[in-house]
C-alpha cells in the first residue's frame, strides 16, 4: 500500500516527465506542420499549432534536387561509421579500465596501510604512492589510446578528402 506522499510524488514525477516530453517533442511537431503548410502562412507567422493551407510542394522541390540522395547516403555512412567507431572506442576504454583496475588491485595493501600510519589521506596516497607506481600501466594505456586517436583522426581526414574531392 502506497502512502499519500508516495502517490503525490508519483503524480508530480509523471507530470514533470510529461512536461519535458512535450517541450522536447514540440519542435519536431512544429517543423512537420511548417513543412506541409503554405509558404504564405509561414512567412507571416500564422502557423502556431495546426498547419494551414496544406500542400506538399516543398517536399517535391527538395526531393527533386539531385544532391539530396547523395547527402542522405553520406549521412547514413557517417552515422554508421561514427557509431561503430565510438562503440569500439567505448569498449577499448572499458578494457583499459579493467587493465588499470587489475594493476591497482595488485599493489599490496601494506603499502597503503603504512602510508595511512604515517598520516597520509587517500588523495595523498593516490598521488604520492599509487600513481608513481602505476607509470607502466599508465604509459601502456596512453600509447594504446594515442594509437586509437591517430586511427580516428585518419578516418576523419580520409572522409574530409572524399568530401572535398581531393585525391588520397
Amino acid at each position: 500500500m502506497h502512502s499519500l506522499w508516495s502517490r503525490l510524488f508519483d503524480i508530480g514525477n509523471i507530470g514533470l516527465l510529461l512536461f519535458f516530453a512535450v517541450i522536447t517533442l514540440y519542435p519536431f511537431y512544429y517543423v512537420a506542420i511548417i513543412s506541409i503548410s503554405d509558404g504564405r502562412y509561414v512567412v507571416i507567422g500564422a502557423i502556431k499549432h495546426i498547419p494551414r493551407g496544406i500542400n506538399f510542394k516543398s517536399y517535391g522541390v527538395v526531393l527533386s534536387n539531385p544532391i539530396v540522395p547523395i547527402s542522405y547516403k553520406n549521412t547514413i555512412i557517417y552515422t554508421t561509421l561514427g557509431t561503430a567507431i565510438n562503440v569500439m572506442l567505448s569498449a577499448f576504454c572499458a578494457y583499459y579500465m579493467i587493465i588499470m583496475r587489475t594493476f591497482f588491485q595488485g599493489i599490496p595493501d601494506s603499502i597503503q596501510d603504512s602510508a595511512r600510519i604515517d598520516g597520509a589521506n587517500d588523495i595523498r596516497i593516490f598521488f604520492r604512492i599509487i600513481l608513481p607506481m602505476s607509470t607502466p600501466v599508465l604509459a601502456t594505456t596512453a600509447v594504446l589510446n594515442l594509437n586509437l586517436v591517430v586511427h580516428h583522426v585518419h578516418h576523419f581526414l580520409a572522409i574530409r578528402r572524399l568530401i572535398l574531392g581531393e585525391s588520397p
